[in-house]
């Protein structure tokens, strides 16, 4: 072996020997006296190792704070009215005589963690010299009230405007704080045409892509902006765009198209957020807050509704739905298209998600609480605001604990900059050490701080191998303290500008004459110091936070998840056919009158785990840059859509389709450049018509079992991931040709021609297609993935015979078999894939994964269209469709097994 040379350091920049030695000598000083520190709390459950403003009521990694409950908290009301005057009067519920006070004594525990209480004069603090305004309806004006009366421990404002109540500016002059309210119905521009309307409630005319002037004219002012609405789309209106009559909701006019209510609200929300993104000489920060729910129960808001609860509910005791439960996931979609879109602008949103918390609150509204009982009030039972005080409070209290958020992130960007700014751009791996340590010790997102550094393009413009070396950390806290020594030593060689090192035994390259320059030395012991003491006080990674995930992510190696059972799901549908765009017709069965929704309140527990969810956000990020082919029938196709409605909720892709052919789409992910494709595949290998109408009137077909169909084998080559599934047409009546050699048939009833049935042609295409794909066929060398049989659920008769499956829950474990031609299907499937797998494992780089979807959804007899696919009248061929899925429906877990498999 060739003796080691001395590396020459020259590179980080340093001209000043002295200067620097002064320096790294000093940090040496604040090593040994933050080592001292350590050893004296060493008793004390965390490490404050940097001195950052309320680092320790900050919300740590991976807690989702609008997940939780309600708990007791017998310090509650923190303020009253009497000591709050700023509360309007039909939210005063304890001047008008609300008898009960236990919907005050509770406050909200996150699943995961313990929001901070709200800090009146912190609060202030953060927001000294800057401005906020509130944009909604009064659902807003009650949200800044809340606001205004837990800051009057510290301040009462002056009031700038006191005329006007829809549009009030308050001002805390000990601060420079202005806090302003904007009324605005619907956000967007908006004039009464009928005061009384159809049903009395007043018509208006909405017009959808032109913003309110009333808040958008003075918006540029503010340095943060609550955006809030909902409740008035659900009066009668006419739909305008480009100033063009484009439809209406309940407006009762010959010729005028009936839109749903969430068309208004979709377009409204839409222009608003990107009028904020566009808007010249705005730089402020957004927040939405989410749909707030009502609680009307034995009537509508008009018809005797009302609210006497007296207590939250607990957690599976209430669910979203309805008009509710769509409009919180336009504001979930909707938001996350234009955080990607105002990213690209340098536009800050941020997501206020309170439905979840406030659906449980029924006891906190005024009811007949907010007026006096002889008063003739539009809303006399009011089930819509909240009282004050009451759960509203909590709206306040999430926007400080994200707002302390943001400080601490741009505190910790502030410091990685002076770091860059003295080693010099070539050593960036120690600003990332640096990065590292602070996510560790404050419990900060490293994944989110270091996307914000490389959006901003302020870490590792020249130093590439350190980022590939840092996403290593993120799995850090989990591995031994040798293993952390060896791949900081690593690291540290990165840092030398000597990626080749990565490669090489961490005992044997150059890492120790990189430690002879004194500062890669400090910031090399520094971390190994703290790691020892993490790992002593066995402190943990924080784990990605997925719903229904035990711990961290991914399934424990002896868990089979194709085996267990369909529990109860509290959770609402990840998607409604409302909210997502993908679902064809024939799936939707919402839209054609299915009326029960019980199917959709199911989630599949494998025996030995929990399953996952599939992360929308996560998957995107696992398939960035890379392409995905779904191939088979309609099932592959039904299970696409499924995909694209989950993936919703991260991003809508863009059509990118060669051709207007529904069985062949194309979508494009254009911020995480993935493509999701379909190719309609009857039979997967090389299929023609022969006669349309056939023996049995469904068709007689010419398939070539050894052939690939070329609709989909001449592009594979393109993908890196392959969705492989078929099954249902081998039923059909086919005549079977291997090297264009006429073998056999199945129920063709032609004479002197051998009947080899249906489970020939169907062994023979899988295995046709499995052995090419492990072989690499059309240069193919990404991952397969083969969906098992999809089972179908007819009874009482065949699928063209009057069969029909109209149950509403799942089979028990014991009611369903796997029997007959589908049995045999099934084990076919399973023996080609298990001898191409080993055909891959021998080959070239071709991967094989198994989705054994079969079991699962055996169960699910409830989850099919039956005759909710279609209108009444219609004549379609499949009338009671017993063979594909509602959207949404069981079939979502297909994805949720391929998001587990894909990681």
């Amino acid at each position: 072996m060739e003796p080691h040379h001395p590396i020459d350091l020259s590179f980080c920049g340093h001209t000043k020997p002295r200067l620097y030695l002064l320096s790294s000598s000093f940090f040496l000083l604040l090593l040994l006296l933050f080592v001292l520190a350590l050893i004296s709390s060493s008793k004390q459950p965390s490490f404050p190792s940097f001195d950052y403003p309320h680092s320790s009521a900050r919300l740590p990694a991976g807690c989702d704070i609008s997940r939780g409950e309600w708990v007791p908290d017998p310090a509650a009301p923190y303020y009253t009215n009497l000591t709050c005057s700023l509360i309007q009067e039909h939210q005063n519920c304890m001047k008008y005589g609300r008898p009960d006070r236990d919907f005050l004594k509770w406050r909200w525990k996150p699943a995961a963690c313990d929001l901070p209480a709200f800090d009146a004069a912190r609060f202030l603090d953060l927001v000294r010299g800057k401005s906020m305004a509130f944009i909604g309806d009064s659902l807003a004006r009650n949200h800044m009230q809340s606001l205004m009366c837990l800051l009057s421990k510290v301040e009462f404002p002056e009031d700038l405007n006191s005329t006007d109540n829809y549009f009030k500016r308050m001002f805390y002059a000990n601060y420079n704080f202005t806090l302003s309210s904007f009324w605005s119905r619907f956000l967007v521009k908006a004039e009464e045409v009928d005061s009384d309307g159809p049903n009395h409630t007043g018509l208006w005319n909405l017009y959808l892509d032109e913003v309110d002037d009333s808040w958008a004219s003075e918006i540029d002012q503010f340095d943060y902006v609550i955006v809030s609405d909902g409740i008035w789309f659900s009066h009668p209106t006419f739909f305008y765009e480009k100033r063009e009559l484009v439809g209406c909701h309940f407006c009762l006019v010959d010729n005028v198209t009936d839109l749903p209510i969430w068309y208004s609200y979709r377009s409204a929300l839409r222009t608003t957020l990107r009028s904020l993104i566009d808007m010249d000489g705005f730089k402020g920060k957004i927040f939405l807050r989410t749909i707030s729910p009502s609680h009307f129960e034995k009537g509508e808001w008009n018809k005797g509704g009302d609210c006497v609860r007296r207590q939250p509910f607990k957690k599976n005791e209430a669910r979203l739905e309805g008009r509710d439960l769509d409009f919180h996931q336009i504001q979930i979609e909707e938001f996350r298209e234009a955080e990607r879109v105002g990213r690209e602008k340098g536009a800050k949103l941020k997501l206020l998600d309170a439905t979840g918390a406030m659906l449980l609150r029924a006891d906190g509204h005024p009811s007949r609480f907010g007026h006096w009982a002889h008063e003739n009030v539009t809303l006399y039972n009011d089930c819509v605001h909240w009282c004050l005080p009451g759960p509203v409070d909590l709206w306040s209290n999430f926007l400080f604990a994200m707002m302390l958020d943001d400080r601490l992130r741009s505190v910790i960007i502030a410091d990685l900059l002076a770091i860059i700014d003295f080693y010099g751009n070539s050593c960036m791996c120690i600003a990332d050490l640096f990065l590292f340590i602070t996510m560790k010790y404050l419990h900060y997102s490293y994944a989110v701080l270091h996307s914000e550094i490389l959006d901003r393009r302020l870490l590792f413009v020249s130093c590439e191998s350190c980022f590939q070396s840092s996403k290593l950390l993120i799995r850090f806290g989990s591995i031994s303290i040798f293993n952390q020594f060896l791949l900081l030593s690593k690291l540290v060689a990165v840092s030398c500008n000597q990626p080749s090192y990565l490669a090489m035994n961490p005992r044997e390259h150059p890492f120790w004459g990189c430690l002879s320059k004194p500062t890669l030395l400090v910031s090399f012991l520094l971390l190994l110091i703290l790691s020892v003491i993490s790992s002593s006080n066995q402190r943990s990674f924080p784990s990605f936070n997925y719903s229904h995930s035990s711990s961290s992510f991914g399934f424990p190696s002896a868990c089979d998840f194709t085996k267990g059972e369909w529990v109860r799901d509290p959770d609402p549908p990840r998607y409604t056919n409302t909210t997502c765009f993908a679902i064809q017709e024939h799936q939707n069965c919402m839209k054609y009158g299915r009326p029960d929704t019980e199917f959709l309140k199911w989630r599949w527990r494998p025996a030995a785990c929990e399953l996952p969810r599939l992360d929308p956000a996560r998957f995107l990020e696992t398939v960035r840059g890379r392409s995905m082919a779904f191939v088979g029938d309609s099932l592959a196709r039904n299970h696409m859509q499924s995909l694209l409605c989950l993936l919703s909720k991260a991003e809508r892709p863009k059509d990118v389709s060669k051709t207007g052919d529904d069985y062949f789409k194309q979508m494009l992910y254009s911020t995480y450049n993935f493509t999701v494709a379909v190719f309609w595949s009857r039979f997967l290998v090389n299929a023609e018509q022969a006669d349309p109408d056939g023996p049995t009137h469904t068709g007689l077909w010419n398939l070539y079992l050894d052939e690939l169909d070329d609709a989909w084998a001449s592009q594979i080559g393109l993908f890196d991931y392959i969705v492989l599934s078929a099954g249902n047409w081998f039923n059909r009546p086919s005549v079977f040709f291997e090297r264009r050699r006429l073998v056999g048939c199945n129920n063709c009833l032609l004479p002197n021609v051998t009947d080899l049935t249906k489970r020939y042609s169907q062994r023979m295409a899988f295995r046709t297609v499995l052995r090419a794909l492990a072989g690499g066929h059309g240069g193919f060398r990404g991952t397969v993935y083969m969906r098992t049989l999809s089972p179908t659920h007819f009874e009482n008769g065949t699928w063209n015979g009057g069969g029909d499956c109209v149950r509403t829950r799942p089979l028990a474990g014991g009611e369903a078999r796997l029997e007959g031609l589908q049995r045999e299907y099934y084990e076919a499937q399973l023996e080609e894939f298990r001898a191409a797998e080993k055909m891959a494992a021998r080959g070239k780089g071709v991967r094989m994964r198994l989705l054994d979807t079969t079991a699962a959804m055996l169960a699910r007899a409830d989850g099919h269209p039956s005759r909710y696919g279609h209108w009444a009248h219609e004549n379609v061929t499949l009338y009671n469709d017993c063979v594909h899925w509602c959207l949404p429906g069981p079939i979502d877990i297909w994805n949720d097994f391929l998001f587990a498999v894909l990681q």
